[in-house]
Parts: C-alpha cells; sequence; structure tokens
C-alpha cells in the first residue's frame, strides 16, 4: 500500500502538461483584453480634454458676445421682456 501512494500515476505529468498549456494561454487571454480594453479608455481620455477645451473656448465667446450685445444693442431692446420660451418679446402698450 505505501508503494502506490509514493508513485503518482502514469498520467500525472500529462495532466500537469495540460494545465501548464492552459495556464499560459489564459494569461496571453487576459493581457490581450487588457490591451483591448487599455486603448479605447486612453481614447475616452483624450477626447474628454478635446471636449473640455471646446468647451471651454466656447463658454469664453459667449461671455465676448454677451459683451459686444451690451455695448451695441438698440435701444429698443431696452422696453422688450422675455417671454416663457425665453426669447424677448415687444412690449404690448
Amino acid at each position: 500500500m505505501m508503494t502506490s501512494l509514493a508513485c503518482p500515476p502514469p498520467s500525472t505529468p500529462i495532466i500537469v502538461m495540460s494545465q501548464n498549456r492552459q495556464d499560459k494561454k489564459d494569461r496571453l487571454r487576459s493581457e490581450l483584453d487588457f490591451e483591448v480594453n487599455r486603448r479605447p479608455e486612453a481614447e475616452n481620455q483624450s477626447l474628454s480634454h478635446r471636449l473640455s477645451l471646446v468647451m471651454d473656448k466656447m463658454c469664453g465667446m459667449e461671455e465676448g458676445l454677451r459683451d459686444v450685445w451690451v455695448r451695441w444693442k438698440p435701444a429698443s431692446y431696452l422696453h422688450q421682456k422675455q417671454g416663457s420660451s425665453g426669447f424677448l418679446r415687444p412690449e404690448i402698450k
């Protein structure tokens, strides 16, 4: 009985080799998955940064246009009220 416990069955090396190959395949697959996920993440960060820059420029342009409008708006706009839609409408007297 002691000899059967000391000697592993002959199929043990084949099972271990098969497990090693599967481990290598799994590791490679996980590395490829990581690479596939990393690229879009970097692209998303780049697009987010560029969108942020565009929004900053647009806010600056809006402020500039508002300043120009305040300086140059016709006197007729001074007597108008803002309607519920957000647009100016002439005041009816």
